[in-house]
């Protein structure tokens, strides 16, 4: 069975061990992008299940001049949705699981949502036709940059579905 990462459906922010060593070839690629007047980033390299290079390069803020920091937290939003596709995809192939796997077998708060309709299955997140509401919508929930994966998905369960579930269809 190929090695897979999962990724999550629900964009997770990993603590990554502090690097062993800096490679300096990384430093030099990077360096021509970073400048005073540039928004920053932060770079990981793994190779054989090891972290062998981790580094923050220029500014998070620009106004503050705060530094970017391996800690430095991004709000990836939907640039994650491709990543999880293909992570689920990968998954999906592997049989760890397919897309009529109900949500609530790794998530059990999700078990009796939207009562009264059929369980939301992986199919429908893949699609985005799961019916979970917005949760960056501030008329329905208080989001702020330290609200936690675990809030998120407690609020998620607990909401209304912001449209009901039907069965997919595929259109050519």
């Amino acid at each position: 069975m190929r090695s897979t990462a999962f990724i999550g459906f629900f964009t997770l922010v990993l603590a990554v061990p502090a690097a062993a060593q800096n490679l300096p070839v990384i430093d030099d690629l990077v360096a021509p992008y970073i400048g005073s007047d540039t928004p920053g980033m932060t770079v990981l390299v793994t190779g054989q299940g090891a972290v062998r290079h981790l580094a923050g390069y220029g500014h998070a803020d620009l106004d503050t001049k705060a530094p970017m920091t391996p800690d430095s937290v991004f709000d990836l939003a939907s640039v994650s949705k491709q990543f999880t596709g293909t992570a689920a995809k990968l998954l999906i192939e592997d049989d760890l699981f397919n897309r009529a796997t109900e949500i609530s077998e790794f998530l059990p708060d999700f078990a009796h949502y939207g009562a009264g309709q059929r369980p939301v299955v992986v199919g429908d997140l893949i699609y985005h036709v799961s019916g979970l509401p917005d949760y960056l919508d501030e008329t329905l929930f208080d989001y702020q940059a330290d609200t936690s994966n675990a809030q998120i998905i407690a609020w998620l369960a607990q909401a209304a579905p912001a449209h009901p579930r039907h069965p997919v269809r595929l259109f050519q």
